[in-house]
């Protein structure tokens, strides 16, 4: 089933495509200013109201650093009994350099509660300060 935009969803837009589009836009390279901006467009990540047939579960596997990577992991809360779904595996946009997959988490929702398939979404780490690819020595 594809996804569609709303009718008015240019009009909802319209003020986010402006702060990039408008006079005084960060420059190319300043990703601090467009990380801010980026973040507040999207707000703070509270708690979400979901339907009451979606839950959120917050997975976590380490890293070979250490580094506790989360997985949000958006389902149903009745699931099949065979235990088999369909899954999508969200890549929340954000560059590699802002947002998150917890600002995601209120639209992954909302994906599910209508399409009925989970949703896996990775936490990962923002450039610049962590770089990618990682040197070769380094793996």
């Amino acid at each position: 089933m594809p996804l569609k935009y709303g009718y008015n969803w240019a009009e909802l837009a319209a003020p986010a495509i402006r702060q990039f589009t408008e006079p005084g836009k960060a420059a190319a390279g300043d990703w601090k200013t467009r990380r801010t901006r980026i973040e507040v467009l999207f707000g703070k990540t509270g708690a979400v109201n979901f339907p009451p047939e979606i839950e959120h579960i917050v997975h976590h596997a380490e890293a070979e650093d250490g580094h506790q990577v989360a997985i949000h992991h958006v389902p149903q809360r009745v699931r099949p009994s065979t235990g088999k779904c369909p899954a999508t595996v969200h890549v929340y946009g954000g560059g590699y350099f802002s947002c998150s997959a917890a600002s995601m988490v209120a639209a992954m929702g909302m994906y599910v509660s209508k399409t009925r398939v989970r949703m896996l979404s990775i936490e990962y780490r923002l450039a610049p300060e962590n770089p990618f690819p990682v040197p070769l020595e380094d793996c």
